[in-house]
This record gives C-alpha cells, sequence and structure tokens, in this order.
C-alpha cells in the first residue's frame, strides 16, 4: 500500500555515502551506507556481513520488533537494526 501526500515529490541522494563510528549501545565499529534508490522504494536498512547482504528491512511500523529504549526494525528470520 502507497501512501503519497499532496504536493509532495520524491527525491534521492546522488551518490553514495557512507559514514563510520562506534555503535552507541554496542561500543563495537558500525559503518552506515546510504545508497540512491529507485522511486517508491521507501527507507530500507540491508543488513549486511562480510559483504553479503543477510537482510532486507523496510523502515515501516510493520517491522518494528520492541520499542523498549529504543526503536528496534527486524525481519522474520530473527535480523534486527536498533536505535533507528
Amino acid at each position: 500500500m502507497s501512501r503519497r501526500f499532496i504536493g509532495s515529490r520524491q527525491t534521492t541522494i546522488a551518490h553514495e555515502i557512507q559514514l563510520r563510528g562506534t555503535g552507541v549501545h554496542s561500543g563495537a565499529p558500525v559503518c552506515l551506507v546510504l545508497h540512491p534508490a529507485e522511486p517508491d522504494t521507501g527507507f530500507r536498512f540491508l543488513v549486511t556481513r562480510r559483504g553479503r547482504i543477510i537482510a532486507d528491512i523496510p523502515a515501516h511500523v510493520d517491522s518494528v520488533k520492541n520499542l523498549t529504549l529504543c526503536t528496534v526494525l527486524g525481519d522474520d528470520t530473527g535480523v534486527t537494526v536498533g536505535t533507528v
């Protein structure tokens, strides 16, 4: 189901952006990569391990797994992203 706001228009970033830092709760090194997207893609979290995509989690209320002290999104296999 697509929701559109009257008068809104979609845009995307021009090129890939990488951000590196330390996980706020884990203290582990993290890397966030933003990629340009096609129309109607929405925000998605592609979770990778060793360069391989292991999960594609949409930023949608249906993906919410927990709201205790932070927002945790996840898929049906148990892969999650937190503090989003």
